[in-house]
């Protein structure tokens, strides 16, 4: 699948390419490269079946990239052509990196794409400066990164730094064994400390209080950050000759070619040296939340694979509060699949599964039957095998037996549970788009799933009691509302959340049936009522009526009731006067016979004299008119005063 990284991303570029020329120079349009398709299948079906076999997948697929990208394509390709022109007309046959960076971070151009973009103009591009504005770029990334985690600072350790610890400072690979081990308080040595703007110092004393360095200890029980997992957070307390508790909060942990950076902040004044000795002290509380979620992961895949079939994962995060999934599909889930992927992993927890982890040869690791991978990652050989179910040493017994279809196996160096009854529980909180046929699952485990499943519970009674009950107009619309509100701000099941807004959806259906009834009902005594007033004015022979009716201060209504009047008062002129609630706003429609507009009451000016004191504006012709301004019920009594002032003074 075309993606932003890796193999995915060197599809993406011959995607491109191939749009370019063929809208740019065949003056094909969108969609041209999706009718391949199905020649393609025709010519190479027979050799390569599996073609055939996803023939609506892979036109969906270069369909979606051929609209992406055609958004921008016209765009991109007339800033390019500018900006080369403008080059040779000074005599440079080099396309500024940053030019071709912008091409690529706002249009999607790839580097590869302008440079042959260039060649087409006898230009070529600066693909170092390209290179050093991605690099600023990711940097920054990281740098926002950092802040988000409280640290600051962007710790990373390159090459050059960690072949100097290995080369010139004689310091090993963290043994970092450790991180399996729950609850101890594991002695360690520091071998090296970092810090971005002095490199490796030996001594924190020269690094100011309040800057943030990095540890490298010679073993450690930290969990770094990797495989989509969050690092451990908790101190490091150190063992020396002080009256002052000498320790080091570690806020993240990130490994390097091996070397494990535990970055942080002194909570003392007493320096840490090279050489000192300290304990790991991991917050097991934390963790003890983040491996439930690891291990639903897991099953959760597995979940996803048993129901949907041939999915590909795009991506995790495994933290304290919840785990997320990323995968490849181009639709929704439906809500039957969410409920049977949510049972399936319940279910493991209910069955109280128990959880093997060991590191065994790669080429062994990979021969077991129904292991889940993440494509084109690369593994370290040995690897660790993480099997929900069933002891790592009965897969390689047997790597082919088809019982082993039923678990969820993969390679993973992730911190897990013993056992699966051990996350307590499980809800699907979320699922939706994150990009062209990615999308993303987010659940919960343990008490934040309890939570989640109980306060769904509660809502959908509360719907449920609300929609028999006798609740109905405007009390039932704001019970409504406030209802979707809370619905939406609210974590609970995606499932019962789906239930919910479909009764919401009926009694937002009854509200609107009611409201439309409710209007009709105003609306036809509203009408009867100007009706009768015509009738008493036409009766007793006055000149013209000043009214206010309820009719929302719909212009087509109060066209419609003047029209009805005029019938029936045929020689007098009418006012009519409406307000907006909802709106805030006034509006009359005046209509005036031909008698009364030769004695010089005019329809257009009557309209506007009765908005004249709320602001209003309104126009028309002299027999018919409408006008509305800001206002509320309390502006009407003065709107209907100058009204029939304004009449009065001309009609008598």
């Amino acid at each position: 699948t075309p993606s932003a990284e890796g193999r995915g991303y060197v599809l993406r570029r011959v995607l491109r390419r191939a749009v370019r020329y063929g809208q740019q120079f065949l003056g094909a349009k969108t969609g041209f490269f999706a009718a391949l398709v199905d020649p393609l299948v025709e010519q190479m079906g027979g050799t390569f079946p599996e073609i055939a076999e996803k023939k609506e997948a892979v036109r969906e697929v270069l369909m979606d990239e051929e609209k992406a990208f055609g958004a921008t394509l016209q765009k991109g390709i007339e800033v390019f052509r500018k900006s080369a022109e403008a080059l040779k007309a000074e005599g440079v046959e080099v396309v500024p990196g940053k030019d071709a960076f912008y091409l690529y971070d706002t249009m999607g151009f790839p580097v590869d794409l302008t440079e042959i973009m260039a060649q087409e103009m006898g230009l070529t591009v600066d693909v170092k400066g390209y290179e050093a504005c991605m690099q600023a770029a990711k940097n920054k990334s990281k740098e926002d990164r950092a802040n988000r985690s409280g640290v600051g600072k962007s710790f990373v350790l390159e090459a050059e730094e960690t072949d100097a610890l290995r080369t010139k400072m004689n310091v090993d690979p963290t043994n970092d064994d450790g991180k399996y081990e729950w609850k101890q308080g594991l002695k360690c040595t520091v071998r090296a400390i970092f810090c971005p703007e002095r490199g490796f110092v030996e001594n924190s004393s020269e690094v100011p209080d309040e800057e943030p360095v990095g540890i490298i200890l010679d073993k450690t029980s930290y969990y770094a950050e990797g495989g989509g997992q969050v690092a451990d957070l908790g101190r490091l307390r150190f063992n020396q000759m002080s009256s002052e508790d000498v320790s080091f909060e570690v806020q993240d942990c990130q490994s390097f070619g091996g070397y494990i950076l535990h970055v942080g902040k002194r909570l003392s004044k007493e320096p840490i040296t090279v050489g000192s000795e300290c304990f790991c002290e991991v917050d097991y509380i934390r963790r003890a939340k983040i491996a439930p979620n690891h291990t639903m992961t897991h099953v959760l895949n597995f979940a996803l694979k048993s129901a949907l079939g041939d999915i590909d994962q795009k991506g995790s995060l495994v933290d304290a509060s919840k785990l997320r999934f990323d995968f490849s599909s181009n639709k929704a889930v439906p809500p039957q699949d969410l409920k049977t992927i949510e049972l399936t992993v319940q279910s493991a927890i209910q069955r109280d599964l128990p959880v093997h982890a060991q590191v065994v040869p790669l080429a062994s690791a990979k021969q077991i039957h129904a292991l889940r991978a993440v494509f084109g990652e690369v593994y370290p050989d040995p690897v660790r095998v993480v099997s929900v179910g069933a002891p790592v040493d009965d897969l390689l017994a047997d790597p082919t037996a088809a019982a082993w279809g039923g678990l969820s196996i993969e390679l993973c160096g992730g911190t897990h549970l013993t056992r699966t009854a051990e996350a307590g529980a499980f809800c699907i909180v979320e699922e939706s788009a994150v990009a062209k046929g990615v999308r993303r699952i987010i659940g919960v485990t343990g008490d934040a799933a309890r939570e989640a499943l109980r306060m769904g519970e509660m809502l959908l009674k509360k719907v449920e009691t609300l929609a028999g009950s006798e609740v109905a107009g405007a009390e039932l619309e704001k019970e409504v509302a406030e209802l979707v509100k809370e619905v939406d701000g609210s974590s609970i099941s995606v499932l019962v959340k789906d239930d919910i807004r479909k009764e919401l959806g009926k009694l937002s259906e009854k509200i609107k049936k009611e409201s439309l009834k409710a209007k009709a009902e105003a609306v036809a005594a509203a009408s009867a009522e100007g009706e009768a007033q015509a009738q008493a004015a036409a009766n007793e022979g006055r000149p013209f009526i000043v009214t206010a009716l309820e009719l929302g201060g719909d212009g087509k209504l109060l066209t419609k009731v003047l029209t009805a009047m005029r019938k029936i008062f045929p020689a007098g002129s009418v006012l009519i006067i409406s307000v907006d609630d909802a709106k805030g706003r006034v509006a009359v429609v005046a209509g005036v016979s031909d008698e009364h507009v030769e004695k010089g009451l005019k329809a257009d000016a009557w309209a506007r004299e009765a908005v004249k004191s709320i602001g209003g504006k309104g126009g028309g012709k002299p027999v018919a008119a409408q006008a509305q301004g800001a206002g509320s019920r309390d502006s009407v009594e003065q709107v209907h005063s100058d009204a029939a002032g304004f009449a009065s003074g001309i009609l008598g």
